[in-house]
């Protein structure tokens, strides 16, 4: 059904706006190099392709978040902030960037299609951004926080549920629901397959351009994710080939999942593996693959060596010092760290409960709910009693 442009005069204005901005450009680029002129003619190009067809940007977007090169900006590391390690980007950073100001653009244009659609998630969502702008600039009027820093921190927090609005709006039918999940797919399949190729050399798995710096962390995280999901589809699906192929692809992928190494990820894992089986209905299956993986982990030594290393390394690193006891076990010096951070954030927390010390205004955390707290304080949880306030007035 062919759309109609409505009489919007903001929209309008932007239209001119844009071309302004386009003219301007053009001038700019001439007098650029020719490398910088490609890149910016194709994010250009992008941004007209997003305009006329929001699908395809999100084919771009699943593709390019694990297959893109990843960029570090440790330029902007401020003294004991969380910028300690740098701002990194990847491509699907800046695609969002540019997909998002089009998607804005257009919206303005053809006010039926609308920014927000109402979903049970907007209120939280547009609440918790709220948290970190208002957190971030007091930080920064503190003189705790570093402007650009603090500023890039905040957009890549909020670039994820500009991505959600993203695709709510742009879904009409399942089917395309499901075109999208085979985009998922086909990148968990090739980031899976590069992992494996990996695993004969040594060393962690990690997803492939992540550059001098890789996080296995974040590629096991990736991989469980799909994994789970993969998992649950298998439970519940009636096609028993469907079944089958999801039960397939979710063994394949657990292979460079576990040679990440990651044992934050393996902790993850396990409650998320019993979610998903206890909320399936077939409980002889679920009670049945729930047993298994219990008794797999009875019996480490069915695991690869390496594996079994780095778990056991948990418990039995050498004496060094800095290490914390737990129970009466020493820990390594990794786990001791994260367990010292915890403590000292939660000792923080007690200065600023309220309003937090803002997104980078207190030193790296590796943990989100921790992180969260020492930076926002409690403020993301006035939401609900907000609500019903505001639902009673």
């Amino acid at each position: 059904m062919r759309r109609e442009m409505g009489a919007n005069p903001f929209g309008l204005f932007l239209l001119l706006l844009m071309g302004g901005v386009l003219c301007v450009a053009a001038l700019l680029i001439s007098q650029l190099e020719t490398s910088m002129g490609i890149l910016i003619g194709l994010g250009t190009a992008i941004a007209i392709l997003v305009f006329f067809k929001t699908e395809i940007a999100i084919y771009l977007l699943i593709f390019s978040m694990l297959l893109s090169p990843e960029f570090g900006v440790g330029g902007l590391a401020t003294t004991g902030g969380t910028l300690g390690r740098g701002v990194t980007f990847r491509l699907d950073d800046f695609l969002l960037v540019i997909i998002a100001v089009s998607w804005l653009i257009k919206s303005a244009l053809y006010k039926e299609l609308g920014i927000f659609k109402k979903t049970p998630l907007n209120g939280a969502m547009l609440f918790y951004a709220f948290a970190c702008v208002l957190s971030t600039l007091l930080g920064i009027a503190a003189g705790r926080i570093e402007l650009m820093t603090g500023s890039l921190f905040v957009l890549k927090y909020i670039q994820y549920f500009v991505l959600f609005f993203l695709v709510i709006n742009s879904i009409e039918d399942q089917k395309q629901v499901r075109r999208y999940w085979l985009a998922v797919l086909v990148t968990a399949l090739v980031v899976g397959a590069i992992g494996l190729a990996q695993i004969p050399g040594g060393g962690r798995v990690t997803a492939p351009f992540e550059g001098g710096n890789p996080e296995p962390n974040t590629f096991a995280g990736y991989l469980a994710f799909v994994i789970l999901i993969c998992l649950a589809l298998a439970l519940t699906l009636p096609n028993n080939r469907r079944r089958i192929s999801y039960f397939l692809i979710a063994a394949f992928l657990f292979i460079p999942f576990l040679f990440t190494l990651s044992r934050a990820s393996y902790l993850g894992f396990i409650p998320g593996l019993a979610v998903v089986l206890l909320l399936n209905r077939q409980r002889v299956v679920s009670y049945t693959l729930l047993a298994l993986f219990l008794t797999i982990l009875v019996f480490p030594n069915v695991f690869p060596q390496a594996i079994r290393d780095r778990v056991a390394f948990t418990f039995t690193q050498a004496p060094t010092a800095g290490q914390v006891t737990v129970l009466g076990q020493r820990l390594d010096t990794s786990t001791s760290a994260r367990l010292r951070s915890f403590q000292e954030a939660l000792e923080a927390f007690y200065q600023e409960p309220l309003l937090g010390y803002g997104v980078t205004g207190w030193s790296f955390i590796d943990a989100q709910y921790f992180r969260t707290l020492i930076e926002t304080g409690l403020r993301p949880c006035w939401y609900l009693p907000t609500q019903k306030f505001l639902k009673r007035i």
